[in-house]
């Protein structure tokens, strides 16, 4: 597959993936490092040079490297899917790019967004969803955990919802887990059939029934806000894919050692993966966050060491899997 049907071949994204990892790269290193012959290395260079995502520096020595080109043409290959030799790990960040744009109030609404701010209203509407769902309901927990009181009166609901043949998937954040009574409510709905799992950090809270409506609170902290209910199928699908691709990254109750250890990121290590994200050069990142360039290179790399990555482009991927962004 080649950029002449407007999709990056296999090889071209193998190759950018090293040189986001590295920021530059000589040529004559690239064979090794991305695992492919040096023909292959030369057409995948030539294929990324045409779409703007690297250029070619000739240093002074007649070394040969490549950098990344701007960060608009990286940002325009995560955007347009050209780059579908990863197909699940593109969608994953475009997943998580949407979930944002609703949160930020970017959709603009319209046909397929409903806003939602009395409370009264927006617990019936909540009420009919989940009473017209039939196969599945995925739910993101974030935030200050319930009260024992919240969940004592949902169990029965979520109980009866799982009688009527409702395939209930729930995701927590890790720290949810410490809590005596969030354990007996798990064992209870586990008992019951639910599929329970606790990740790192949940991003925020998100509801999606049947895969066709998605609910999402404005904010977490604050119900008076309000919440989008999402039925513009796209997004819709967009933010299933977000939600079980947490759901599978987490972990059971069973498999949560008592270490106590802190698996979320520090608030540094937040702020380099957002920054990350944006596709701002090093140079740019490391003036946001007041430190050197050479600094924030060790944080990027101190980061891909902790979720095990070896690209940036792998860092942003499992970052997200893991809810850290």
């Amino acid at each position: 597959m080649s950029d002449s049907d407007g999709l990056l071949s296999s090889a071209a994204v193998t190759v950018l993936e090293v040189a986001v990892a590295r920021d530059a790269v000589p040529v004559s290193a690239l064979p090794a490092e991305a695992g492919l012959s040096r023909s292959t290395v030369d057409s995948a260079v030539s294929e990324l040079t045409r779409a703007g995502l690297v250029h070619v520096e000739r240093g002074g020595s007649g070394a040969i490297r490549i950098e990344i080109g701007s960060p608009a043409a990286l940002q325009g290959l995560i955007d347009s899917g050209r780059g579908l030799a990863r197909p699940a790990a593109l969608r994953l960040l475009q997943a998580r790019r949407a979930l944002d744009a609703v949160v930020k109030g970017s959709p603009a609404l319209g046909a397929g967004v409903d806003e939602i701010v009395d409370l009264d209203e927006l617990r019936s509407r909540i009420r009919d969803e989940v009473a017209g769902t039939s196969r599945e309901l995925l739910s993101l927990h974030s935030g200050r955990p319930p009260t024992p009181e919240m969940m004592a009166a949902s169990t029965p609901d979520d109980i009866q919802l799982m009688h009527r043949g409702v395939d209930l998937q729930v995701a927590s954040p890790r720290s949810y887990a410490d809590l005596a009574y969030m354990r007996d409510h798990v064992h209870t709905l586990a008992a019951a059939g639910a599929r329970i799992r606790f990740a790192d950090v949940v991003p925020h809270r998100l509801i999606v029934l049947d895969r066709r409506v998605a609910i999402v609170p404005r904010d977490v902290a604050d119900p008076s806000r309000g919440a989008l209910f999402i039925a513009e199928r796209s997004l819709v699908q967009s933010l299933w894919y977000l939600a079980r691709r947490i759901l599978r990254s987490g972990r059971a109750l069973e498999e949560i050692t008592d270490d106590r250890d802190d698996h979320s990121p520090t608030p540094m290590e937040r702020r380099v993966l957002l920054l990350m994200s944006t596709g701002v050069t090093d140079e740019v990142a490391a003036r946001h966050l007041s430190i050197t360039d050479r600094q924030f290179r060790r944080y990027v790399a101190a980061i891909m060491h902790r979720l095990g990555a070896s690209s940036r482009f792998q860092t942003g991927v499992r970052a997200v899997e893991r809810g850290w962004i």
